[in-house]
């Protein structure tokens, strides 16, 4: 029997595939033999959160003000 195992597991990928661990795109999960699952759990959170995705945001040349597309600015009308 396999357990489902979820969170951070992208850097610990390798590991995971050591204890047995099988990837399932579908549900985002690895699936590892039962009598490996609590080792799994402990290295998956070891891994901690991921980082957050940072977001740049764009300046508008003349006005200063943040764009929110690539095309005219929708404060001051500057290309």
């Amino acid at each position: 029997m396999s357990v489902a195992i979820t969170g951070n597991t992208y850097p610990v990928r390798d590991v995971l595939k050591r204890l047995g661990g099988t990837w399932n795109p579908r549900e985002k999960a690895w699936y590892v033999p039962e009598e490996k699952a609590e080792e799994a759990r402990s290295v998956v959170n070891a891994a901690g959160s991921p980082s957050p995705r940072v977001h740049h945001e764009r300046h508008c040349w003349e006005c200063g003000l943040p764009r929110l597309g690539r095309h005219e600015c929708e404060h001051c009308g500057a290309d």
